[in-house]
């Protein structure tokens, strides 16, 4: 939407410029400046020759070149383009330039004023890149309109004065161009390469980095200690943050006696502390240790030993305490209290610094893969918070050493109480944080993250007083909603950083004028619609408004109750838009529509009313009008049939999707209707078709079935165990012209493998198409009950404490949207020291599966995998990951590091795969007593032809997997 300067002043151009980011005033004058090769190009008296290279744009756009000459040079007076910033050009002091310029003096950082009148082009600029961009706004009307300008006046300015990208690896010069036209001016790059600048490596980053700057971007290398250390570590492996064990050791004589874990850190950098009945032993003089260098990335198996000297003070026979610190496989995280530690960071940071002169650095900081672990960290008995902070401080304290005018960046989302917080025990660590560290805020990338609401990081960050930028989720939506609440958000709001993709564009247009555009979608509709729509496409908008529709139906909400609900949402949202917005109006026409269709089809299906199909016209006529699809002809097809046949048109024919018939319903107490993604085989005959579907494992109720059929004087719904032989569940018949019509409800909702769904049609040929099962799914609640025998974990579960487990079935997609193709059985039981998960994990194509890991604590949710997850009383984190090879993978409080005493097991089966785990009680340090609940979820992710993630608890309305389903443990029951 252009600004209201520019509409007011149409009839002085007809052809107003289009420009992106679009600027903050535009005023369109009468006449034109034409350019010609007489015309010089006036740069102040100290120009360097940067300043004049990136002139040579302007002469790319005209197709020339034109003379470039000083302020000293000028006549005034002449036809000419002055371009520079106000308080370095002279010529800016002559009289007919001057009002233009001194405004500039005062004007906000990276402001500019483009005037083109009859007589000279003036770009003036607050400082360097206020130049620049107006510059480039030159440019741009130049390629528009060619050598005969328009009289304008522009004045621009960014709202916020950060506008960067976030990009893995390096990027073509051509990319960096295309940034720059977005008003791009920061660029955050991370590399391992950025860990080793040396040789060409070092020349090519180098070279990279003066062409973002010549270009106005100021690139900024990443380097993080606390997850993505292992260039450091590769290096310098002893600064590795370790865990700590305790082993208990008996000794023999002089025999040597393994350590349990590899990988232990070298006694000379890192404490081992052994101690025999509370007294403390001496290296060397008590006992000795023997073992290999510690080496990244920590996947030795090669145990280290201990031995008790003989003229030392332990006994054979002794039972000894071992203390020490070890690097579990693949640890990538620095111990922040580590001599190694600090030198490898000075040495990485110091070639950084002295190779590619950067102004910024990023510190990372946002992923924490473990912390306050090690013994190192753990003798100075620290909390989590004061080692988080002492991290941050020890790379403030190496750059500052180095060069104290570079300033730092850091993620916020681990010290983020709106994020994860809480999660690593950091709130309120930002108060101890150096004074000039830049917060970035982001979405969490930890799994079962809190969904990303800008708003509230926004929030908590202006409560801190610190600077800040912010990251907003992938989708446009969440671009446009972050950087519209980063305008609102003061001084403190530095600017936005995006993930570089295809939102790039519209985060920088965002970011330099929070009032243009101005979109229905990103105003309000896409939160209410639960959708993340910008540029305007019927069939995208369509679908947003038929999956709210269509849960409304399934809700049991009348279509017209949820179109006035609408109307208050978008009665809002106008007051923030320009009158009469095409998109409000599209979609408000659109969710009428909708509405007075599902309200006929009511009122036909309750009396097959002949006249009411014709009342459908305006409904047909509505649709066609914005649909590229349809169109007069399409429409008038549509009618013609409407007004032969009497008989109401299917949606999947109006709407080219199939909608819900609304049907008044009263569902039980706390549960929800979801669609079952199963394809069902269909089989024709003249008067007869049916429908018949392998559900493998029916999720839940069957509740309602869709379809769409022609004439079917009976309906019949018929269930099996094997397939083969059926029984009838319910039957509707009608005597009526147009049959039977969907959807049916069933009085007693069935659960079964098999579900048959028969047409039958005497009188003409039987049509069955569009069959859709809807199943209900209650709260995700349920027991863990105690057995008095535990079953073995052999993977077959076909022992009799599984026959009385508590059976768990009802996953449901992330996004909370319908149930999986593949379906996935859970069944729970506990022993007196241990709890007992079954897993049968369903598969129509076995062949196809994608698994290949069997290492420990490899990344299975990569692949095809079952997941638990376990939220302690105490709000800790465990994650129990096993996938079809018996591979495992766990963590606690989010450290992959750590390793869980469990098991498990698998079997695989021609349409499944099974699974038994055996998780001990002490586990989870906390007392699993009768009548406790727990959170626990269970996930599946599926790898496939078709690949699905999918969950027993889902918070439906945000769309995320979350642990918000609650397991009740129970005390003993019989089988």
């Amino acid at each position: 939407m252009l600004p209201l300067i520019i509409l007011l002043s149409l009839a002085a151009a007809a052809d107003p410029p289009v420009l992106y980011p679009e600027p903050q005033s535009i005023d369109l004058e009468s006449g034109a400046f034409d350019l010609t090769r007489a015309v010089p190009v006036v740069v102040a008296d100290d120009a360097t020759r940067e300043e004049e290279q990136r002139i040579e744009n302007l002469f790319a756009a005209i197709g020339f070149s034109l003379k470039i000459a000083h302020a000293a040079e000028d006549r005034p007076g002449r036809a000419a383009i002055y371009i520079g910033e106000a308080e370095r050009h002279a010529s800016f002091q002559q009289r007919r330039l001057r009002s233009l310029a001194a405004p500039m003096t005062e004007a906000r950082p990276q402001s500019y004023r483009l005037m083109i009148s009859k007589k000279c082009i003036v770009i003036v600029g607050a400082d360097a890149p206020g130049v620049w961009y107006g510059l480039q706004t030159l440019v741009k009307l130049i390629r528009q309109y060619g050598l005969s300008l328009p009289c304008v006046d522009i004045r621009d300015h960014p709202d916020l004065h950060a506008r960067g990208v976030f990009v893995e690896g390096a990027i073509p010069l051509e990319r960096l161009s295309e940034l720059a036209q977005t008003r791009c001016n920061l660029i955050v790059f991370s590399s391992p390469e950025l860990y080793v600048l040396e040789g060409a490596c070092a020349e090519r980053w180098r070279a990279l980095f003066d062409e973002a700057r010549r270009r106005q971007i100021e690139p900024i290398p990443l380097i993080d200690p606390l997850s993505n250390a292992a260039p450091l570590l590769s290096v310098r492996p002893d600064a590795v943050e370790g865990r700590t064990a305790v082993d208990l050791v008996t000794f023999y004589g002089n025999d040597w006696q393994p350590l349990t874990h590899p990988n232990l850190i070298g006694p000379d950098v890192s404490p081992v502390e052994v101690s025999v009945s509370g007294v403390t032993c001496a290296r060397g003089i008590d006992y000795i240790l023997d073992g290999p260098p510690l080496e990244y990335p920590f996947r030795s198996s090669r145990p280290w030993r201990i031995r008790a000297l003989p003229e030392g003070a332990i006994p054979s026979g002794a039972v000894a305490t071992a203390r020490y610190s070890y690097a579990p496989p693949g640890s990538a995280a620095c111990c922040p209290h580590a001599p190694e530690t600090r030198r490898a960071l000075r040495q990485v940071l110091g070639r950084l610094i002295d190779v590619l002169e950067p102004k910024m650095i990023h510190i990372g900081h946002g992923n924490i893969e473990r912390l306050n672990q090690d013994i190192r960290c753990r003798e100075r008995h620290d909390t989590n918070a004061g080692c988080f902070v002492g991290s941050v401080a020890l790379c403030r304290e190496i750059v500052e050493d180095i060069d104290p005018d570079v300033r730092l960046i850091m993620w916020a989302n681990a010290i983020d109480p709106t994020q994860d917080a809480r999660r690593y025990e950091l709130v309120g660590a930002e108060r101890d944080l150096p004074d000039d560290i830049l917060l970035c805020l982001r979405p969490s990338t930890m799994p079962g993250g809190r969904p990303y609401r800008p708003a509230d990081s926004i929030v908590w960050a202006g409560e801190t007083g610190r600077p800040f930028l912010s990251m907003p989720a992938a989708a446009s939506a969440s671009v446009y909603a972050c950087a519209a609440a980063m305008g609102e958000a003061g001084a403190a709001a530095e600017g936005i950083l995006v993930p570089l993709g295809d939102d790039v564009r519209l985060a920088m247009e965002k970011a330099w004028s929070k009032g243009n555009p101005i979109d229905a979608w990103g105003e309000g509709l896409n939160q209410y619609f639960g959708a993340a729509l910008l540029d305007l496409s019927y069939d995208d908008v369509l679908d947003a408004l038929v999956r709210r529709m269509n849960r409304a139906v399934l809700d049991g909400v009348s279509p017209r109750e949820k179109f006035r609900a609408f109307q208050d949402v978008l009665d809002s949202v106008r007051e923030r838009l320009p009158k009469d917005n095409r998109q409000a109006d599209v979609a408000e026409n659109l969710y009428r529509l909708l509405s007075e269709y599902l309200e006929l089809e009511a009122a036909y299906a309750e009396s097959q009313d002949s006249s009411v199909p014709a009342r459908l016209r305006d409904v047909v006529e509505g649709v066609a009008e914005p649909d590229p699809e349809t169109g007069p002809e399409r429409a008038s097809r549509i009618l013609d049939a409407i007004e032969a046949t009497r008989l109401f048109v299917p949606s999947s024919i109006l709407f080219r999707r199939y909608v819900l018939p609304f049907r008044e319903i009263a569902l039980p107490p706390g549960a929800r209707a979801y669609e079952i993604l199963a394809t069902p085989r269909y089989i024709d005959h003249e008067h007869e078709a049916e429908a018949v579907f392998d559900l493998l494992s029916c999720p839940g109720p069957l509740f309602r079935i869709d379809f769409e059929t022609v004439g079917a004087a009976r309906i019949t719904v018929e269930r099996s165990a094997d397939g083969t032989r059926f029984e009838a569940v319910q039957e509707w018949t009608s005597q009526r012209r147009g049959g039977v019509r969907g959807p049916i409800l069933l009085d007693r909702p069935p659960t079964s493998r098999f579900i048959r769904v028969r047409a039958a049609a005497p009188a003409e040929r039987a049509v069955l198409r569009e069959v859709r099962l809807l199943a209900l799914k209650g709260t995700a609640k349920a027991t863990w009950p105690r057995v008095s025998t535990a079953p073995s974990v052999d993977g077959l579960l076909d022992e009799a404490p599984w026959a009385a487990a508590a059976q768990l079935d009802g996953f449901l997609l992330a996004d909370g949207s319908a149930y999986p193709e593949a379906p996935t059985h859970v069944e729970l039981c506990r022993g007196r020291d241990a709890l007992y998960v079954g897993v049968t994990a369903f598969e129509p194509r076995m062949g196809t599966l994608v698994v290949n890991a069997t290492q420990q604590d490899a990344p299975l949710w990569e692949e095809e995998s079952f997941e638990i997850r376990i939220v302690s009383s105490e709000d800790e984190v465990f994650r129990f990951i096993v996938n079809p090879l018996a591979a495992r993978y766990d963590s606690r409080g989010w450290d992959r590091g750590w390793d869980g005493r469990w098991q498990a097991a698998t079997t695989i089966h021609d349409d499944h795969w099974s699974a038994e785990l055996a998780i001990p009680c002490a586990t989870f340090d906390a007392a699993l007593e009768s009548g406790a609940d727990w959170r626990v979820n269970f996930i599946r992710t599926r790898r496939n032809v078709r690949d699905e993630e999918s969950a027993w608890a889902v918070e439906s309305d945000a769309a995320v997997i979350c642990p918000s389903g609650t397991v009740t443990f129970t005390a003993t029951r019989p089988f």
